[in-house]
């Protein structure tokens, strides 16, 4: 039972890092286009 516990959270963490990295990728579009669209 501790092991699929412990399995489950690093799959967790793994989508949620993924979610996190995706997240700041728009963050990061928005926030640059409006700059390159400036210049």
């Amino acid at each position: 039972m501790k092991g699929s516990t412990s399995a489950f959270t690093i799959e967790s963490a793994k989508s949620l890092a993924l979610s996190l990295r995706s997240a700041l990728l728009v963050l990061s579009l928005l926030l640059i286009l409006p700059l390159l669209l400036g210049l």
